[in-house]
């Protein structure tokens, strides 16, 4: 418990003796118009633009699964009154 005590006081002094300009970037200082900020938003839509690509898979997976289900239960019904007028 003493150690983690320590551990923490450690790295709050450290983020006391941390220059200004490490605790924030471009956009947090409001310059908006840099090739900084320009490339953040970039890659953040890059990876926005992947993650619902990614769940965009998901969902047609799924539904390919929902519509193979129901279309082999269609298909066993219709064995079943089949196989049920066939035994009459």
């Amino acid at each position: 418990m003493n150690l983690t005590k320590k551990c923490i006081g450690l790295a709050g002094l450290a983020l006391l003796c941390a220059p200004r300009a490490a605790h924030a970037c471009s956009v947090c200082f409001g310059n908006s118009d840099s090739k900084m900020t320009q490339g953040m938003l970039a890659g953040v839509l890059v990876l926005l633009l992947f993650v619902l690509s990614v769940l965009g898979g998901f969902v047609a997976l799924f539904i390919y699964l929902a519509r193979r289900a129901a279309a082999i239960e269609a298909i066993d019904n219709q064995s079943t009154v089949t196989d049920s007028t066939v035994n009459s």
